[in-house]
């Protein structure tokens, strides 16, 4: 499985324009380069957001599980059958769009 923060700093990476040794240098202007070392900051703050939320996880509601764990083990769980039902198709229908 590949790491979406590395992925996107590969990609990031592979899309700087590269030098070539024989062709002749040529500058941006100063406007166009302060917009550029601002895209690229913003560029580095989004991928250290992305890696920092990667690494927390999905948020858990502890007290959730607990409660409906419990209800499991008494036998008072209630499953709705068309709720369930509901949410399938819902999935099913999200995942061919």
């Amino acid at each position: 499985m590949v790491d979406p923060v590395s992925a996107a700093v590969f990609t990031a990476v592979k899309a700087q324009p590269t030098k070539n040794s024989g062709a002749r240098e040529s500058r941006p202007p100063a406007s166009l380069t302060n917009v550029s070392i601002s895209r690229d900051k913003s560029l580095s703050q989004l991928l250290s957001l992305a890696k920092q939320l990667a690494e927390q996880g999905p948020p858990v509601d502890y007290q959730k599980i607990a409660h409906i764990r419990n209800a499991i083990a008494e036998g008072t769980y209630k499953v709705d059958p068309e709720a369930v039902a509901d949410a399938m198709l819902d999935f099913v229908a999200k995942e061919q769009k």
